[in-house]
Formats: structure tokens, sequence, C-alpha cells
């Protein structure tokens, strides 16, 4: 088995310096919703702001592609869904979340999006939920083969999230950055594991490329 930490290690030092990485939009995201939870319910222009950051992070992310729904709604289409899950599900921002917690805002997700004819995978679902409560990793294809890799199942449920937080237990967190939740942590590391660490390879490379040419 890998060591964790150490991948860990290697996944914030390959960015660290990179004060505009595409890592930092899931920060950006989450900094905003936890800071702001209450008064987002409050005030409609911090209603108005927050649908922006999770469209954007969303984006960046990789979930306005052609083939998602998503890419034909703008940001304001998170609105509604955003209110009802700070409303119903403030309590994903405790500490020791539990699989049973979080499933209401799964269904709430899964329902909202399927009512707005766009398709509510375990990927899209995963990440609005990353990036607002940090409480699940992002089922993506990378994050998936990196559990293929531990033996874990490739999809979302009660079995393989309470895998995952024995697994976080191993992590010193005290290494890493302290706004990252136990789950931001374990989504790096299989992230990274399951394709990220190529995928990132292959950017700076091109970006590299890029610069001596000119």
């Amino acid at each position: 088995m890998e060591d964790i930490n150490k991948i860990l290690d290697e996944f914030f030092n390959t960015w660290k310096d990179d004060t505009n990485s595409r890592y930092l939009s899931w920060e950006h995201c989450y900094k905003f919703f936890k800071s702001n939870k209450i008064k987002i319910l409050k005030d409609e222009n911090l209603l108005d702001l927050a649908s922006l950051n999770l469209a954007f992070y969303l984006a960046s992310w990789g979930m306005y592609r052609g083939s998602s729904n998503l890419l034909w709604n703008d940001y304001k289409i998170h609105k509604t869904l955003i209110k009802n899950l700070l409303e119903k599900c403030d309590n994903l921002y405790k500490t020791n979340v539990q699989f049973d917690d979080i499933k209401p805002a799964y269904d709430e997700i899964k329902k909202y999006y399927g009512e707005h004819n766009i398709t509510p995978t375990d990927t899209l679902i995963t990440k609005v939920l990353m990036g607002i409560f940090g409480c699940v990793p992002a089922y993506d294809n990378f994050f998936k083969k990196g559990l293929s890799k531990h033996k874990i199942t490739q999809r979302f449920n009660k079995s393989s999230y309470k895998k995952l937080q024995n697994l976080s237990d191993k992590i010193y967190k005290k290494n890493f950055p302290n706004n990252y939740p136990p789950m931001r942590l374990i989504d790096a590391y299989f992230w990274w594991i399951g394709g990220g660490k190529k995928a990132h390879q292959k950017h700076s490379a091109k970006k590299h490329k890029a610069i001596d040419t000119k």
C-alpha cells in the first residue's frame, strides 16, 4: 500500500508556488460557503455570489463539458439548490460526518438536478457536496481508478465511505493545510494515484514547452 502522507506531500508540493492553480478553485468555493453559510440564506446578493462560486468551481473541475446539460444553463441554476442544502443540511459542516448525515443532501441534489433536466451522476453530486461542504470526495474517473487500486467500490455508498473514513485516520493532518477537511485530503490522494499525477505532469510539460517557444 502506498504511503498516503508521502503521496499527499507530493501532490501539494507540485503546485504550492502556483498562485493561480486550478486546484485552488475548490479552496475558493469551499472557503466562501463555510465562511458565509448563514449569511447566504439572508442576503440575495450573497446567494447569487455563492451560485457563481459553485458554478466556476464545477467548471474548473470539468463539469461544464459539452456532454453535460449544465453547459446549457447559466450559473443561477444552482441558487435554489444551494438554499435548500444550507437550510436542510448545515450539519455537514460538523466534524466526523457520517454517511447517514450525507444521504439526505445527496438525495436533494439528485432530485433537484433531475427536475431540471441535468443528469445527476455520482460525479456531479459528489463534486457539489465537496465544493459546498467538503464532506465527500469527488467521484470522478481518476478518483475511482485510485479506489480500484485499494479494492474499494467505485460507487458512493455506506461501505465505501466507511473505508475512506478509516483511511483518513492514517493522515497526519497537521502536515497539510488546516482548511482542508479529511475528505478533501482523501480526494486528493486517490485522484493523484488514479491518474491525476500523470495529467498534471502532461499539463506541466505543455506549459513549459509553450514558455520555452516564446
